[in-house]
């Protein structure tokens, strides 16, 4: 176990370097860190016997030195852009940090690789490292500079190293670190353009990150001044009265890295950069620590008024980013927004805290990795080969590239509706949530239930365009860039047809696996008979014939007696059919939804510091 974790992380940072120092070679070091990446982490899972920790107290100093130097950078930022927030939140964090060294700590193990680790491991470095070699492909149409293509292979490689540390570490002082050095990689990667734009939105997910680095380290002054501890395990063991404000400040972290409203503009922001950078940002890295926080503090959470108001937070983003997606034409804003969307009911089905929750919750972060990888590494061959960037424009593509066509339907078939994790996740929660009195569960049943509509329906506005026929003539399909989707999309399809009709019996027998880690389980839990637990195998063909169907006989229907016309046609009438329409929600719901999420996040605080 200690020699792949030692793979795990320091290969990236090693292949890094190697990457900016032979150049020429960046593709090839790069796909074979990415194989060794994925065969380590499957591997780690599969030997996994009892939870791996390990002190290192000697690197606290030097940690610290990195800390320092790392603000000073970000504080130089501010000053150099004129950007008095980067620069105000730079001066805040340091001084944070000089008053944690003013409180003494016991000590403990600074690594503790658990069974929550290695389900994060897995997604992080299969998911992750299949966009990598996605990448390698991507940068070559993107310049033809072979510096600042190795630059940007060298970052995002790193970037996974970042996150299997980040998911390993117990010492909060640490995870500091890590987590503003994923702060850093964004901040360089969604900038790698250096247009006006680019740089524009990199400082905008820098200072709105770096309010997530504050809370961290208040929490971090919190533990270490009542409790003398920076472990996170000892602070849920043995907390006591001062669990409650150490969690409220843990999870405003974990809200804003998760792009939760009103804290959305960072991730929005993200698109500007090339493709590949979405794609790691939004599946299996950056936005997944915020369900993972969430995870690791849920025991602490059940039950209470602050997990109440993180599961209100997580229920208005769901629902409004899934109803602002339906208003939007840009194919990776579209993604952009059900992102925010599904990370808002992660943050839910965690915060709940229940066993059924966690399992939920489990299940979003496994398919919304692997689809929204897929996703977004398809929007990335739209730009490049078909030069598409717009759902306007991509009528006929099903002649055009059938297989490229094939496997976006899939993603977002994958993140709405059965067979699929995400509409079984729903379904657990609501099995859960169903037998639970009370006015608070009622509310977020419901946010659910309009949410998933309103997914529903962005499905069937964005494939049926997908679908719509025309006189276009199939291409020959570059594979070179279709291969990591490829993989993806055979694992969604895998999943469904093979382990869906055995859902119950496989979390039965491997989920406890996982999720007693995060929350206790009691010897009866996995005798309890799932909704889904008898479904049959033609069950999952009828819903995929019937999932097919819809959006073509979407395509075909014209409408009629409808008087529509589109901006800059001159009057003219355009023939409509039922998968043409846009919902444009109320004008000020995102700014009333944004309003509302930061008086609960002010909550958060308040009800912590309450103790309640």
């Amino acid at each position: 176990m200690q020699e792949l974790l030692l793979i795990l992380f320091l290969l990236p940072f090693f292949a890094a370097v190697g990457v900016l120092s032979v150049k020429r070679y960046a593709g090839i070091i790069t796909f074979f860190t990415a194989t060794f990446l994925m065969a380590a982490s499957s591997l780690a899972y599969l030997s996994f016997e009892s939870s791996f920790t390990l002190s290192l107290s000697y690197l606290s100093v030097p940690f610290l030195v990195t800390d320092l130097v790392l603000l000073g950078y970000f504080a130089t930022i501010g000053y150099t852009s004129r950007n008095k927030k980067i620069l105000f939140l730079s001066i805040v964090q340091a001084a944070f940090l000089f008053l944690l060294e003013n409180f003494s700590s016991r000590e403990g193990y600074d690594i503790v690789v658990d069974k929550l680790s290695l389900f994060m491991f897995l997604l992080i470095n299969i998911v992750g490292s299949l966009i990598l070699i996605y990448a390698v492909r991507y940068i070559k149409d993107e310049t033809s500079d072979i510096s600042k293509q190795a630059v940007f292979l060298a970052i995002l490689t790193a970037f996974l190293g970042v996150m299997n540390l980040l998911v390993s570490v117990d010492n909060i002082e640490w995870l500091f670190l890590f987590f503003e050095m994923t702060t850093l990689a964004s901040f360089w990667l969604i900038g790698f353009r250096d247009d006006a734009e680019s740089q524009e939105n990199a400082r905008i997910a820098l200072w709105m990150n770096q309010i997530g680095g504050v809370a961290l380290l208040a929490a971090a002054l919190v533990a270490k001044a009542e409790l003398h501890t920076v472990y996170i395990s000892e602070i849920l063991t043995h907390g006591g009265e001062t669990l409650i404000l150490f969690t409220a400040f843990f999870a405003v972290a974990a809200l804003i890295k998760g792009a939760q409203m009103p804290f959305s503009p960072w991730l929005l922001g993200a698109m500007a950069a090339p493709t590949p950078v979405s794609a790691i940002l939004h599946s299996s890295t950056m936005v997944k620590i915020a369900p993972y926080f969430i995870l690791k503090i849920s025991p602490a959470l059940a039950g209470t008024a602050v997990g109440g108001v993180i599961a209100l937070i997580g229920a208005i983003s769901f629902l409004v980013s899934a109803a602002l997606a339906l208003r939007e034409e840009n194919f990776k804003k579209i993604l952009a927004y059900s992102t925010i969307s599904l990370l808002g009911l992660m943050i839910l089905t965690a915060s709940l805290g229940t066993p059924l929750s966690v399992l939920a919750c489990m299940l979003l972060i496994l398919f919304h990795g692997v689809s929204k990888a897929m996703l977004f590494m398809c929007a990335g061959v739209l730009e490049k080969k078909y030069h598409i960037k717009s759902i306007e424009s991509v009528e006929g593509l099903i002649n055009k590239a059938p297989i490229l066509t094939s496997l976006i339907i899939l993603g977002f078939l994958s993140i709405s509706l059965p067979p699929f994790g995400v509409f079984f996740a729903k379904w657990i929660v609501y099995e859960g949530g169903a037998g639970i009195s009370g006015l608070i569960v009622t509310l977020l049943l419901f946010f659910i239930a309009v949410g998933s509509v309103a997914l529903t329906l962005l499905y069937f506005k964005t494939v049926g365009r997908f679908v719509a026929n025309d006189d276009t003539k199939s291409s020959k399909e570059d594979y070179s860039y279709l291969a990591s989707p490829l993989i993806l999309g055979m694992f969604l399809l895998g999943f469904s047809f093979f382990i869906s009709p055995a859902i119950g019996g496989f979390f039965k027998e491997n989920a406890s696996f996982v999720v007693s880690s995060v929350v206790p389980i009691s010897g009866d839990f996995w005798g309890i008979t799932l909704p889904f637990g008898r479904l049959e195998f033609w069950h999952i063909v009828a819903a995929f014939l019937l999932l097919g169907v819809a959006p073509l006989l979407a395509a075909k229907i014209r409408l009629k007696g409808i008087d529509k016309v589109k901006p800059y046609s001159c009057g003219e009438k355009i023939e409509t059919s039922a998968y043409s329409f846009y919902f444009d929600p109320a004008k000020n719901i995102e700014k009333v939804a944004n309003t509302v999420s930061a008086a609960l996040f002010l909550l958060i605080i308040l009800l912590g510091a309450l103790n309640l």
